[in-house]
């Protein structure tokens, strides 16, 4: 632990003798120029992003499960008495915890 401090402090330290360039401030009337462009680039939000959003990803979920009903009616097995059976055991298992 004590290596880490030591690497620390002189990072400290390099830090404190790095140099500083002075900044000088703008004047008024480019900060009112740049605030002035700033709030005319914003664009008001009404909300309905989030609504978008929520339609496209109930859209997705649509999709994927006709899909996998499509794909388990094609590739499941057409025997009535073994679907029964799994879903009793799933029935049994998830009660039975």
């Amino acid at each position: 632990m004590r290596i880490n401090d030591n690497h620390l402090d002189r990072l400290f330290r390099a830090a404190s003798r790095a140099y500083r360039a002075e900044s000088e401030e703008l004047s008024f009337a480019t900060e009112a120029r740049l605030m002035a462009a700033w709030r005319r680039s914003e664009t008001p939000s009404n909300g309905w992003e989030c609504v978008t959003l929520l339609r496209h990803g109930l859209i997705c979920a649509c999709i994927l499960m006709v899909a996998s009903v499509t794909l388990g009616l094609l590739h499941g097995n057409p025997q009535p008495e073994t679907e029964w059976q799994y879903a009793n055991t799933l029935t049994h298992l998830t009660l039975n915890r």
